[in-house]
């Protein structure tokens, strides 16, 4: 498994997983992001897998099921995502592939919401706003409580990106089963279908976030050993220095027609 990770936003849910694939001593590149407009909903999934081939026949039944069938409330979305689940786990004899599919879906009528899913029959709204799944969970969990707590639901969707790319490049840096590129999408209130965020701008995100690194280190040593005395002497230097990594709080996101992301 790798990493996949979904976030609250204001007005909407972003979803994102890295594209690195690990079998035995190989490594390759597939996309773990797929977008669906359904009948009554439209939805992003991403998912961890240590299967993929597997997962993606799990997520195409999905897929064709919300396309095909009327889905009022998230009791018949949970209905309609575990009988897929419990169906293609009972085809297995033995033991069937480890998987956690993240998925943000609006159903007509209501929000943008975020679930956590797991063959058989897991199925779990989260509401904290962030969720991860797969390895580099371990990595991005505590990260994300300490440095970004229970606040994403009313982050703009600009800075919500940026925690996100912060998280995946530190997943892929601290985790060697994580890496390649970056798929996201945005499920937004109101937007008739998923956005698909420019990897490219993603990328860039990600590359710039060893500033993030290099200020967090410095402002935790400075005031782990610093007196009341240095800390006022070096206050103005470490406010220029911030000012001067202004890259991690600048990146700025485009979709697929190059617009910048607004919602």
């Amino acid at each position: 498994m790798t990493i996949a990770l979904g976030m609250a936003c204001h007005k909407g849910i972003i979803v994102a997983a890295d594209t690195q694939i690990t079998t035995g001593v190989s490594i390759h590149r597939d996309s773990k992001l797929q977008t669906f407009i359904g009948k009554s909903l439209v939805g992003a999934l991403v998912y961890a897998s240590d299967d993929i081939n597997a997962t993606k026949t799990l997520v195409r039944t999905i897929e064709r099921t919300l396309r095909n069938q009327e889905c009022a409330d998230t009791l018949k979305l949970e209905e309609l995502i575990c009988g897929d689940m419990t169906a293609w786990r009972s085809a297995y004899a033995g033991t069937a592939p480890a998987m956690q599919l993240i998925l943000a879906v609006r159903i007509k009528g209501d929000g943008a919401r975020l679930f956590f899913c797991e063959p058989p029959n897991t199925f779990l709204e989260n509401r904290e706003g962030y969720v991860a799944a797969g390895t580099g969970a371990d990595v991005t969990d505590s990260l994300h409580d300490t440095l970004f707590g229970l606040s994403d639901d009313m982050t703009e969707v600009q800075a919500a990106l940026r925690r996100m790319s912060y998280l995946m490049y530190r997943a892929k840096k601290d985790n060697l089963f994580c890496g390649k590129t970056t798929h996201c999408a945005i499920v937004s209130w109101d937007c008739p279908e998923a956005i698909i965020v420019n990897h490219l701008d993603i990328a860039a995100a990600e590359r710039i976030s060893t500033e993030l690194d290099f200020l967090l280190h410095t402002a935790s040593t400075l005031l782990l050993s610093s007196t009341d005395e240095t800390i006022k002497k070096n206050a103005e230097a470490v406010g220029k220095m911030m000012e001067g990594h202004k890259g991690v709080r600048i990146s700025t996101f485009h979709d697929l027609g190059q617009n910048v992301i607004t919602l």
